[in-house]
């Protein structure tokens, strides 16, 4: 049942991922390997990061207070933001932005996405990390967590990516140092 799949996924986005998202360093997205070009909008990366760790779904109105201080019609604007992650994440074989209710969510089912992977493997603890998947995920530390997206007058979005670089750094921290016990 679940557990299988749950398998099944976590080997599928390890081996050959059909869609990568790059979150530590600079934001990258690729499909098959190759580089996709992104939405030039800092909001619509911004949502695309927020989405990729949101453990649930994430209602409407929780994304309009986290990217918009005051716009004329932050609703218009969430809107225009998901078709340009749509246009940008869905193919012909899936959606992956995902509208429910008056939630949304990514379904990042054969994806890799490398702050997911620090971050669980920092929770479930470096300690019982093979030297090989050590060395990966090491490898996947190329930066600040979706680093120079920054952004002005959204200071819930400004606090929650303290959190997350905080939380990921410490992820980094703890390979490294274990990393250093083993050598």
């Amino acid at each position: 049942g679940s557990v299988e799949a749950g398998v099944e996924t976590s080997m599928e986005s390890q081996q050959s991922p059909s869609l990568e998202l790059r979150l530590l360093g600079p934001l990258a997205v690729r499909r098959g390997g190759v580089a996709l070009a992104l939405p030039a909008s800092r909001k619509v990366r911004a949502l695309l990061a927020y989405l990729a760790l949101a453990p649930r779904p994430v209602t409407r109105s929780h994304l309009c207070d986290l990217l918009w201080d005051v716009p004329n019609d932050p609703r218009g604007e969430l809107r225009w933001c998901l078709s340009k992650l749509r246009g940008l994440l869905d193919d012909g074989a899936r959606r992956r932005v995902l509208a429910l209710d008056d939630s949304i969510a990514l379904d990042l089912a054969g994806c890799r996405v490398d702050a997911l992977e620090v971050a669980r493997a920092a929770d479930a603890g470096v300690d019982a990390l093979n030297p090989q998947r050590q060395r990966a995920l090491l490898a996947l530390c190329e930066g600040d967590f979706v680093e120079g997206l920054d952004l002005a007058r959204s200071p819930g979005w400004s606090a929650w990516l303290t959190a997350q670089r905080r939380r990921l750094r410490d992820g980094h921290v703890a390979l490294l140092e274990h990393a250093d016990r083993k050598s």
